[in-house]
């Protein structure tokens, strides 16, 4: 099925410990770029960086040498942003 939406979608499990997963949907091809930022907005890590295609995707966050603390996933693609909140609880 082809999504009909760009969708970040809740990571699961949330809170999670070490690692999460995020799906996210594709309604245009396009450069993709989902990145975690602490409270302070300072970048943790870049999880996607490049281009997809049309389509539902899955990605998994392994946060085992960051310490306990909210988190949030942002996602950009072709002028839409959507922003998760997570919590690492070690």
């Amino acid at each position: 099925a082809i999504p009909t939406e760009y969708k970040l979608s809740s990571a699961y499990p949330n809170p999670f410990n070490p690692s999460t997963n995020i799906d996210f949907s594709i309604v245009e091809e396009g450069d993709v770029s989902i990145a975690v930022y602490d409270l302070q907005g300072r970048l943790v890590t870049q999880l996607v960086n490049n281009f997809k295609t049309v389509g539902d995707y899955s990605i998994v966050w392994n946060a085992v040498n960051m310490p306990s603390g909210v988190y949030f996933i942002q996602m950009h693609i072709n002028g839409f942003a959507s922003t998760e909140k997570v919590m690492l609880m070690k």
